[in-house]
């Protein structure tokens, strides 16, 4: 309403503090404070700008703003003493509280190393984080899971831009994983000794005008028994700081979708990695798509993940976290249009309030197991 956060009184004390009972401190986004002033244009001096963030209750930052012009609004008596020591008490009230200042015999979690990170429970979770959140969106007459004893001497394809992916599983923000599985590498994993032929093609890249690899690819699927598609989008598209234009699926990926079908000899399967939503009303809608899942960035182990749930040794449950909203979406929508509720300009936004038809709904997610709902003596059963 006007008010950068890091601004705003009534937001910091009144809500959070006194309404929400907040017992700590605020911290601010990063470079949030200087924003007030070089980008909002809300306040005209630095001095300023570091009292409207102190008083609204902005106890810490991170950036450098407070570290360069606390000094100078202390100077020029814009702030003083006691608002530094409210902010610093808050601070230190969480950090005592936290045993920061207790003796490290006392204190476990300064007794851990870089040898607790890497552990086998952590690449057990790994791996079940990645199968947890994979998204069944489409199954046609149960193509999936594929029978692993029924495919002796078969040839199965994986085609795509995603499929190789390894550090795109990871997000934007990660550290050094000990190892990345892409899907290739969690097919062949997981089909050793069972005479599956696994055989990959990248066809396109994740966004670009170029064929020049249709051809190996259509080859790939031609010869093929079983054809996977592995697209969607990654951080060149999608990151922090850099605002989609198109929630599309890139032209070049929809466009070798459909001269894969030409030549397939059974429907495609279709695995779409991305973290926002991405219009998939086609791949839903084609008969020559037997299934469809979502992965969003799955991590370390994704690749396995997503061939575990392919080949049935994990029974995929997860629900869409987002709306798959259809590609006319952002003509209807301003992306400065901030209102959530439908208006003569505005659909509305999430499953709460976007009057359109959704291309795939918040929540949605399809399973091996076929569920029937009753009602028993006030109570809901599942079969």
């Amino acid at each position: 309403n006007g008010i950068p956060a890091c601004a705003h009184q009534f937001l910091l004390e009144t809500i959070a503090r006194e309404s929400f009972h907040l017992n700590g401190f605020v911290v601010s986004d990063c470079g949030a404070i200087g924003n007030i002033l070089y980008t909002h244009h809300y306040t005209s001096t630095v001095e300023d700008t570091v009292a409207v963030a102190l008083h609204a209750g902005t106890d810490l930052e991170c950036g450098v703003f407070y570290l360069f012009h606390l000094y100078d609004a202390l100077n020029s008596k814009k702030i003083v003493e006691t608002d530094i020591d409210q902010s610093l008490m808050r601070t230190l009230d969480v950090l005592i509280r936290l045993g920061w200042f207790d003796p490290p015999e006392q204190q476990i979690y300064r007794q851990l190393n870089k040898n607790n990170v890497d552990t086998l429970e952590a690449r057990q979770l790994s791996l079940i984080s990645a199968q947890e959140s994979i998204v069944l969106l489409k199954n046609v007459d149960q193509a999936l899971p594929l029978n692993i004893n029924l495919l002796k001497n078969k040839k199965i394809a994986l085609i795509g831009p995603t499929a190789d992916a390894t550090v795109t599983m990871q997000g934007i923000y990660h550290g050094q994983a000990p190892f990345l599985i892409d899907p290739v590498t969690g097919f062949k994993n997981l089909t050793a000794g069972n005479f599956i032929n696994i055989e990959h093609a990248r066809g396109c890249e994740i966004s670009s005008h170029n064929e020049k690899d249709f051809a190996a690819a259509i080859e790939l699927a031609r010869s093929s028994d079983i054809v996977f598609f592995f697209g969607g989008i990654d951080h060149t598209i999608e990151h922090e700081g850099v605002d989609r234009k198109s929630i599309d699926l890139p032209d070049i990926q929809l466009t070798l979708i459909k001269q894969l079908e030409k030549v397939a000899r059974s429907p495609l399967h279709v695995v779409i990695m991305s973290g926002g939503g991405v219009d998939l009303s086609y791949i839903r809608d084609s008969t020559q798509c037997a299934s469809l899942l979502w992965i969003g960035y799955p991590g370390q182990s994704g690749g396995l993940g997503v061939a575990t749930v392919v080949f049935g040794q994990y029974n995929p449950a997860g629900r869409l976290p987002v709306t798959i909203y259809p590609a006319s979406y952002v003509d209807e929508v301003s992306m400065f249009d901030m209102q959530m509720r439908s208006s003569a300009n505005n659909p509305g936004r999430t499953y709460k309030f976007y009057t359109g038809k959704a291309v795939y709904e918040f929540g949605y997610g399809l399973s091996y197991t076929t569920f029937n709902y009753t009602w028993n003596n006030n109570t809901i059963v599942s079969l």
